[in-house]
């Protein structure tokens, strides 16, 4: 329309330009004479600082012709009524992830831009490391044919970077600048790791500050979903700021901004992210030093965030050799997994290090790291030597030497023997103290417990054992925890032969061995003890999983497990009778869902002590809450459902 906007023209054809709102009526009766729609683009709107600017815009936008639209395209939310225009619904968004190119319009963009199909793995790893970013495309597109069969999206990646580099991070003031540099340092950043990347970690105000500008001003910076006020970098613009840190910075600056960032992230205990930096900054004995902390303590609950073995993976191997506390867990994997040799050899690893005259400089890992290489010893002796007695020595020579405190009856339960461990115990209260330990069991500890009570023959303790055995059922199903369900449903098996049901016993078994055959466990089932032998040969019988079935079996001719023990009477244990007349009252109004004043109210006491008679339930119930004790108390015939 070449005759369009008349007297705007005019007015800005003239020698002195007429004052801006002049100018701005007079756009507005051109706008309203015309007969078609208009669209007015305003690019690069971010650039615009001029109050003045922002609202002349404004008032264009309230007075806007209907066959008219206004498009502003802009890296930042523009300084306009966007509140009013989103109520009135008069403003249409298009953001980051409505632009964002799937995979196969990321194909048909590359296609059309080279003229041809292109190679599918090309566009494939162009698309992930661009998240369908359309510049980061339509750049990588523009590389000629012949490269992209070399190297191409390196190169690809060079041309973004530039593009990155020129319109983006040059365009930041300096301190943005300085801020953006430390956080490309993790591979995530909230406020906190910010503030501890910048040395400000008494001024998170500033951090959140800082952050919020880089959020407005759309700095490639993504917030990730579920977790709270955490955000990533573009991975391609995080490679961009990498590189200039490492230009405009010294090698020793970095790795102070490393350490700082693994320090922050281990106190949060985000070990997989702190592990890495330590590895990054070449602080190889702190990392190692993190995986033993992390090892000692996730074991002995006997569930880890990750398997032990994936810990040391991440650690150079030169490093788990020059660490006794690495090399004892690695002789605790070794174990687990049944590899003798290798167990023997990490075990005389550890031998060598404490040996060596700078480990009398050096404290040990952990305070009871002697106790701990003890009991593995004396396990390694039993299990590859076939040295009932010797290891039974390995364990009371370190108990004499106070190296193995209180824990000899954990060690020789998992040497095989509940029985010889209560004797050791000397008719100690199995309280659940003595077997806290339970670094060196593969079967947790409730476990271990349950089946001293099963051992003991008396059936006045069966009742706790199977409280016991229920307990650790319910949570290690709830977990999707494997292993615990195994060993469970083996010592219910144990409990069912204890109590003269065959076949219930075999029952229990069975579903054991379903569960464990596919995951390839042999030490669950085995360091139950060889009582489990009658019932392996029972299931053989019936056909069930006879590979797997056989195997165990096979293990039990030829391994020590086979051997006789030493014969030691029974031990009585004195368990307490589970609920008082009290207890249960309250217990069967929790099930039928009476507030703690209700039943106050009904049995004429204070709610306070209702919640002590409460608390005394889920201690003997071995649960934290309502739910679990009814369906524990329920599953024990306690309470009918």
């Amino acid at each position: 329309m070449p005759d369009a906007l008349p007297h705007t023209v005019a007015l800005l054809r003239t020698a002195q330009l007429p004052a801006p709102a002049i100018v701005l009526q007079a756009l507005l009766v051109d706008l309203s004479a015309l007969t078609e729609p208009l669209i007015l683009v305003l690019d690069d709107y971010h650039f615009v600082t001029a109050e003045a600017i922002h609202h002349t815009v404004s008032y264009l936008l309230r007075h806007l012709p209907d066959p008219c639209r206004l498009v502003v395209l802009s890296r930042t939310d523009p300084p306009l009524p966007l509140v009013r225009l989103r109520a009135e619904q008069q403003v249409t968004e298009v953001r980051v992830a409505q632009l964002r190119f799937t995979a196969p319009e990321a194909e048909v963009l590359v296609a059309t831009l080279q003229g041809a199909a292109p190679d599918p793995a090309y566009v494939a790893e162009l698309f992930q490391q661009t998240e369908g970013w359309v510049i980061a495309l339509q750049l990588a597109a523009l590389v000629p044919r012949d490269d992209t069969k070399r190297g191409g999206v390196q190169h690809a990646k060079h041309q973004i970077a530039e593009y990155l580099g020129e319109e983006v991070f040059a365009q930041q003031p300096g301190e943005l600048q300085k801020v953006l540099l430390a956080l490309a340092i993790p591979e995530r950043f909230c406020a906190g790791l910010c503030a501890a990347l910048l040395a400000q970690s008494a001024n998170l105000l500033y951090t959140e500050y800082m952050l919020e500008q880089m959020t407005r001003a759309n700095l490639l910076i993504t917030p990730l979903e579920g977790d709270g006020d955490w955000y990533r970098f573009h991975p391609l613009f995080r490679d961009l700021l990498l590189r200039r840190l490492r230009l405009t910075v010294d090698a020793a600056q970095v790795r102070v901004l490393q350490l700082r960032a693994a320090l922050w992230l281990e106190t949060a205990r985000l070990y997989v992210e702190a592990l890495r930096l330590y590895l990054a900054a070449g602080a190889e004995d702190a990392a190692g030093a993190l995986v033993e902390r992390l090892l000692q303590r996730e074991l002995g609950r006997d569930i880890s965030n990750a398997p032990p073995a994936y810990w040391l993976r991440q650690l150079p191997a030169d490093l788990i050799e020059r660490r006794p506390g690495l090399a004892l867990i690695q002789a605790r994997i070794d174990g687990f997994h049944m590899d003798g040799k290798a167990n023997l050899a990490s075990l005389e690893r550890v031998d060598a290090l404490l040996a060596a005259p700078v480990a009398a400089e050096q404290p040990l890992p952990w305070p009871t790291f002697r106790g701990d290489l003890a009991v593995l010893r004396g396990t390694a002796i039993q299990y590859w030597q076939g040295d009932w007695a010797a290891a039974i020595d390995v364990l009371w020579q370190g108990l004499h030497m106070g190296t193995v405190p209180a824990l000899t009856a954990t060690g020789l339960a998992f040497l095989g023997d509940l029985t010889a461990a209560l004797a050791a115990a000397e008719q100690i209260t199995l309280d659940t103290h003595l077997f806290s330990r339970g670094w060196y069991a593969i079967a947790p500890p409730q476990l271990i417990r349950a089946s001293a009570l099963i051992a003991s023959l008396d059936p006045a303790n069966f009742a706790q054992a199977e409280l016991l055995i229920t307990t650790l059922l319910a949570e290690a199903e709830r977990t999707y925890n494997m292993r615990p369900v195994v060993c469970a449903l083996a010592m219910y098996a144990q409990l069912r032969q204890a109590q003269g049901q065959p076949a219930a016993a075999l029952a229990f078994l069975e579903r054991a061995i379903r569960l464990a055959a596919p995951l390839g466990l042999i030490r669950t089932l085995l360091d139950c003890g060889p009582t489990l032998q009658p019932l392996l040969v029972g299931l053989a019988a019936q056909g069930v999983a006879p590979a797997y079935v056989q195997g165990l079996l096979s293990f039990y001719a030829t391994a020590p497990l086979a051997q006789a023990r030493p014969t030691i009477a029974p031990v009585a244990l004195t368990v307490p009778k589970l609920l008082t007349r009290r207890e249960a009252e309250i217990l069967k109004l929790l099930a039928e869902r009476w507030s703690d004043k209700e039943i106050a109210k009904r049995l004429v006491v204070t709610p306070n002590t209702v919640r002590k008679h409460t608390s005394t339930i889920y201690s003997k119930l071995g649960v934290n809450s309502r739910r679990e004790a009814v369906a524990v108390a329920r599953s024990l015939g306690l309470i009918r459902h």
